[in-house]
């Protein structure tokens, strides 16, 4: 899932992501503030858990100076995209309304 308002800042992060082979990514001013490689199917890391859960903290404080209003912002991104939870769920198939079973549009219906 690429997050953001500039183009070319989620460009370079989902290219920085495709070259790890899954994983985190940060940009911000055309810098890469922050990354997490996840190579085995975008989830799981070859670091070690100390390193791990020490790029995930930064991840968090760099996400909160950028303006996140959560405490773990990152738990708000994955819970998005976790389908077995209820409501509404975003997938690589398009955004599901869980409790409905169905795809929700992306435009407004007349």
């Amino acid at each position: 899932m690429v997050i953001g308002y500039n183009d070319v800042e989620m460009a370079s992060a989902a290219n920085t992501i495709l070259k790890l082979g899954g994983g985190i990514a940060i940009v911000d001013n055309g810098h890469l503030m922050e990354v997490l490689p996840l190579p085995f199917a975008g989830v799981i890391s070859t670091e070690s858990l100390d390193e791990v859960a020490d790029k995930l903290k930064k991840i968090n404080k760099t996400l909160m100076m950028m303006g996140s209003p959560f405490i773990k912002p990152l738990n708000a991104i994955f819970f998005t995209t976790f389908v077995s939870l209820p409501e509404i769920r975003f997938t690589d198939r398009g955004i599901v309304d869980v409790k409905d079973r169905r795809y929700i549009s992306l435009f407004a219906q007349d």
